[in-house]
C-alpha cells in the first residue's frame, strides 16, 4: 500500500462515494414512497409498515418521518463528500457535515424505537386499553451503531479543530 498521500485519489474517491449516497437517497425516497402509497396487498404480494404493531396509517406516517430524518442524514453527507471532492480533506467545515449527518441517523435510529411506543401509548390511552411495548434486538443495533458513529464524528470534529489551531500558530 503507498503510503503517501494522494489528493487526486481522494476527490475521485469523494466524487464516487458522493454519487454513492445520491443514488441511496433516490432508493431511499422511492421505496419509501412505495411502500407508503401501494396497498397493503397486491395479490400475491403483500406490503408491512413496520411500525410497531400500528395501524397502517400511523405506520406510513412514521415511515416518512424516519425517512425524511435519513434523507436529511443523506444530504449533509453529500455535502460533505462536496467539500472533499473541492479538497478539503480533513476541515471544520467537513467534520461538521459528517456530525449533522450521524445525528441526523441517530435521531433516526431512536426515533424508530421510541416513537412507536409514544403513538402505541397515545392510541392506547385513547382508546381506553392497555398498551404493549416491546424491545427486539435489531432495534438496537442501528442505534448503537449510529450513536458510535456520532461519537467518532465529535472526534474528527475536536481533531479538525486542533489541525486548524496547530495551524494558526505556525
Amino acid at each position: 500500500m503507498n503510503s503517501r498521500p494522494d489528493p487526486v485519489k481522494l476527490r475521485r474517491l469523494a466524487r464516487r462515494l458522493r454519487l454513492a449516497v445520491d443514488v441511496s437517497a433516490g432508493v431511499l425516497v422511492i421505496v419509501a414512497a412505495l411502500a407508503v402509497s401501494l396497498p397493503a396487498s397486491m395479490g400475491s404480494i403483500t406490503i408491512h409498515l413496520r411500525g410497531g404493531g400500528l395501524p397502517r396509517a400511523w405506520a406510513a406516517g412514521l415511515e416518512v418521518f424516519i425517512a425524511l430524518l435519513l434523507l436529511a442524514g443523506l444530504v449533509e453527507l453529500h455535502r460533505m463528500f462536496n467539500h472533499v471532492a473541492r479538497g478539503a480533506a480533513f476541515t471544520l467545515t467537513v467534520t461538521r457535515h459528517f456530525r449533522r449527518f450521524t445525528l441526523l441517523l441517530t435521531v433516526a435510529a431512536a426515533g424508530n424505537i421510541v416513537l412507536p411506543w409514544l403513538i402505541e401509548l397515545w392510541l392506547g390511552y385513547a382508546a381506553g386499553r392497555d398498551a404493549t411495548l416491546s424491545l427486539r434486538l435489531d432495534d438496537v443495533f442501528p442505534l448503537l451503531f449510529a450513536g458510535l458513529f456520532y461519537f467518532v464524528a465529535e472526534a474528527f470534529d475536536q481533531a479538525a479543530a486542533f489541525e486548524t489551531d496547530s495551524k494558526a500558530f505556525i
